[in-house]
């Protein structure tokens, strides 16, 4: 089984109940680590090596397969099944 990682602990992924084998961080998974209350900002991982930030909140719609990422005032649309791993994202100290 594939581990995702949410602030440093593994997260067992779950399989996908369409495809079989195939697992990825689900909706429920991702919005409960990136839609914290408060907010804390994040930073995804994605599959191919590139991160994506989450620096406030509504910079991220979480959908059932894919979720919308505000990038340079552009919404990107990026493939769950993509995200391996989220952490807390350190502000750059000045």
């Amino acid at each position: 089984m594939q581990i995702a990682a949410i602030d440093g602990q593994p997260v067992p992924r779950r399989a996908n109940a369409n495809r079989q084998n195939e697992q990825y961080m689900n909706e429920e998974e991702l919005r409960l680590a990136v839609l914290t209350e408060p907010f804390e900002p994040k930073r995804l991982h994605l599959s191919d090596g590139r991160t994506v930030d989450i620096p406030r909140m509504g910079s991220i719609a979480v959908g059932k397969r894919t979720s919308g990422v505000v990038i340079d005032g552009l919404i990107h649309q990026i493939s769950n099944l993509h995200i391996t791993r989220i952490e807390p994202l350190v502000p750059v100290a000045h």
